[in-house]
């Protein structure tokens, strides 16, 4: 992501995004153009939009896509994470497509991103009391880990066949459908 220098307020950063042809995420004042997504994180997108949609037919969470928001209030960030479950999702912002309760949030890595989806952004996010679950997808090779909340502490899982399992929301989803078109390494 490259940063403007100048801060901007959170109302102008929504203004300003509402506006722009390409994505910005919006961290303590400063507004960062997102990277483009590539095949294989799009195809990943798509088979958790397909997947997760499915599993959660029926129930009071709901699977929202790419162009959702995550405000983060307690460290002052906006950010659009790959896809978010939230049970039911609250719009502090409907306008801008904005939550700030999501229950399980996922992030497609790629090289370019895994660093900060692994430290700086999962450190904002782990401030949400609403979070139980984060995962994180990888693009390049088949893992998937899954960060759960659990008597306080985050636990994680890999994994690299059969079904990765989402405890927050009780979904499980087939790797072998959640890869099925992407080109692995």
């Amino acid at each position: 992501m490259a940063a403007q220098r100048a801060l901007v307020s959170p109302r102008d950063y929504l203004q300003l995004e509402r506006a722009a042809q390409v994505r910005h995420e919006y961290v303590s004042g400063i507004v960062c153009q997102m990277a483009g997504a590539s095949r294989n994180q799009l195809e990943l997108q798509s088979a958790l939009a397909t997947e997760i949609g499915a599993a959660l037919k029926g129930r009071p969470c709901r699977l929202l896509g790419q162009d959702t928001k995550v405000w983060i209030d307690k460290t002052n960030v906006y950010f659009y994470p790959d896809a978010t479950i939230a049970c039911p999702p609250n719009f502090v912002d409907d306008a801008n497509g904005v939550i700030d309760n999501p229950t399980v949030i996922f992030e497609v890595l790629s090289t370019g991103t895994a660093t900060f989806d692994r430290s700086a952004k999962f450190a904002d996010y782990r401030s949400l009391s609403s979070l139980r679950d984060y995962v994180l997808i990888d693009s390049e090779r088949r893992v998937v880990e899954v960060f759960s909340l659990e008597d306080g502490e985050w636990l994680v899982r890999s994994y690299e066949s059969g079904s990765m399992r989402i405890p927050s929301v009780n979904v499980d989803v087939d790797l072998d459908e959640l890869y099925r078109h992407v080109v692995l390494k």
